[in-house]
């Protein structure tokens, strides 16, 4: 690698006394933060872009090789100067350099230039192994581009997403498809992303998104989902108001209605205010909606207690 001084590159009358650079730093050095080790870079690079010397302003940024984004700033800088094949070799420098994290930029930078140069299969390769390093939704993604240029994504889906549904169990120590579950919904393939997470479960966002895509259809299916949430938002709820747990009722009352089943609503709302009678500012709320306060009345007044939010 160059040994480059600031009076090569024809330092201002301010650098004259030519400061010896800080040392150079490899992968896994341990930077600790200097004026003078930032100062000095700074002043260096803006003398290579001014001189418009990439081979000078790569040999500057080289200096500092601590981290997979320092080889993806010499990468894009050469890319930037349309040398292309310079820019892949210092990427998958940058990929060897840092193998146990391999950060996704770089990774994305050298499927790219693959794909240009028409090395698709080792693009591929490369996803791939990204894939099956970390499976989650982005390498998952990634991998879907890169096969997809290259004509194989057909081929190799349904391997993918086996990756991602071991994966997905073992990151998380147990039952747990939420990678899975995201990929299945951002390939708009919402039905079997449902059957995923009732096998093997999810998370709560991705519940939640389920619910929302299957409410029109599947009413069930959605009532299902939101009723689970009425608990925790009491539990966890602002004491005052508790409109976690207000929102969550009103979400699910119109599906029993639609299901034909607001006696069920009804119960729902007894049991809710037996169990939580102490919360007084909880059975208050209740109240102000009509709901649950018939349960001993006469005829026709669950029904009524089932629709007071319609009046």
């Amino acid at each position: 690698m160059k040994a480059l001084r600031i009076h090569e590159l024809g330092g201002p009358e301010v650098l004259r006394h030519e400061e010896a650079p800080e040392p150079e730093l490899g992968p896994g050095s341990r930077v600790s933060w200097s004026s003078r080790r930032y100062r000095l870079p700074r002043m260096m690079e803006g003398l290579a872009r001014s001189k418009g010397d990439v081979d000078a302003l790569v040999a500057v940024l080289a200096r500092d090789r601590s981290s997979a984004h320092r080889y993806l700033l010499i990468a894009e800088t050469l890319l930037a100067a349309g040398r292309a094949g310079d820019a892949t070799e210092w990427a998958e420098r940058g990929l060897a350099a840092f193998p146990e994290r391999m950060d996704p930029r770089l990774l994305d930078f050298v499927c790219d230039r693959y794909g240009e140069a028409g090395r698709h299969e080792e693009a591929v390769r490369l996803a791939w192994g990204a894939l099956e390093a970390s499976p989650g939704l982005e390498a998952y993604q990634r991998l879907a581009q890169v096969s997809s240029r290259a004509g194989l994504w057909e081929s190799r889906r349904e391997r993918a997403r086996d990756v991602l549904r071991r994966g997905s169990a073992a990151a998380r120590g147990g039952r747990d498809r939420s990678e899975l579950v995201a990929a299945l919904l951002w390939e708009g393939d919402p039905e079997e992303a449902w059957r995923e997470a009732q096998e093997g479960g999810c998370r709560r966002d991705l519940w939640l998104e389920l619910a929302g895509r299957r409410e029109r259809d599947h009413p069930a299916d959605a009532l299902e989902v939101y009723r689970a949430q009425i608990e925790p938002a009491i539990r966890h709820g602002d004491n005052h108001t508790y409109a976690g747990a207000i929102e969550w009722l009103e979400k699910v009352q119109p599906i029993f209605d639609r299901l034909g089943q607001e006696e069920d609503f009804v119960e729902l709302v007894r049991d809710i205010r037996d169990r939580h009678r102490a919360k007084r500012n909880l059975v208050k709320r209740l109240d102000e909606r009509g709901w649950g306060r018939r349960a001993a009345g006469g005829p026709g007044d669950a029904r009524s207690a089932g629709k007071a939010l319609h009046s």
